[in-house]
């Protein structure tokens, strides 16, 4: 969505070069521009050629992304999807949610968890077992009468702890350093995530803050534009000054779609790290 309206203002602003190199030919033609102007005027068709190409490439990429992440195979559109908006959870809130959801908090605890009964399994192990057999005969052996009330009783212990000349001890040893270096790799793993939290939290609110002043500056960037290019027409400016505020116009323009988008793309991932399921509304629609 992004590429697409970045290339959307890639396009306008090459038209509008182009009609301000059209205009500046015709009145160095009749006299009252020069040479300069027209050069000017051609040099910025050129630039905003650039930035079509450059736009229409993204584009491309951007398309050819979304279809094989989404398996789309045939020729499809995107939709432009509800204005996101952020709500006013605090930081602390959701912190306490990544800590309960965050798929891959969950993931490394898992871990964790499997190694600590790896550890309690070997540890069991070593521990020393005593084993019992019995049996009642009724046969003699030398003269094969019976023989009641003859039982053999055999008792065995086994101490795995010096089986194998200790290798089983230095197995559990070493289960146990796996099992103390994987819990602190999830506890650091768990500090950066509150970290990335915080970070995404910030982002988020810092491009919800600029949507009103970019969308302002776009709109404030246009009428400049519009009143230069009526006082050139009029001789009460100059080529440059009408130039200079078409490239502060376009330059406008993208920033409020990046600013746009990158607010949706902030939101997005502040759901992925918390864990949260974005809200069906604010999800991109992709038709066939």
């Amino acid at each position: 969505l992004r590429a697409q309206a970045l290339s959307k203002v890639a396009a306008e602003a090459q038209r509008m070069a182009r009609a301000e190199s059209d205009r500046a030919r015709a009145r160095a033609e009749l006299g009252s521009a020069m040479r300069v102007d027209v050069a000017r005027a051609e040099a910025q068709v050129a630039e905003a050629a650039q930035q079509v190409a450059e736009a229409e490439g993204n584009l491309v990429a951007a398309r050819a992304a979304l279809a094989r992440l989404a398996d789309a195979d045939a020729p499809f559109s995107v939709v432009e999807p509800p204005r996101p908006h952020l709500g006013n959870e605090s930081v602390a809130a959701l912190r306490e949610q990544a800590r309960v959801g965050s798929p891959d908090l969950q993931q490394a605890r898992a871990g964790l968890h499997a190694s600590e009964a790896e550890s309690r399994r070997r540890v069991a192990a070593l521990l020393p077992s005593v084993g019992l057999r019995w049996s009642h005969s009724l046969v003699s052996e030398e003269t094969f009468a019976d023989r009641s009330n003859f039982w053999t009783l055999q008792v065995g212990v086994e101490v795995p702890l010096i089986e194998s000349g200790g290798a089983r001890y230095l197995d559990v040893a070493e289960q146990k350093a796996n099992a103390r270096g994987t819990a602190a790799s999830v506890a650091g793993f768990e500090r950066d995530l509150m970290v990335d939290v915080e970070r995404a939290w910030i982002t988020a609110n810092t491009l919800a803050s600029k949507e009103e002043a970019a969308d302002k500056e776009a709109l404030l960037a246009d009428e400049a534009y519009r009143l230069l290019s009526e006082q050139y027409a009029a001789g009460a400016s100059t080529n440059l000054d009408v130039l200079t505020a078409l490239a502060n116009r376009t330059a406008a323009q993208a920033n409020r779609e990046s600013v746009h988008y990158g607010f949706a793309v902030a939101l997005a991932q502040l759901d992925r790290i918390t864990g949260r399921m974005p809200l069906p509304a604010a999800t991109p629609e992709v038709s066939r």
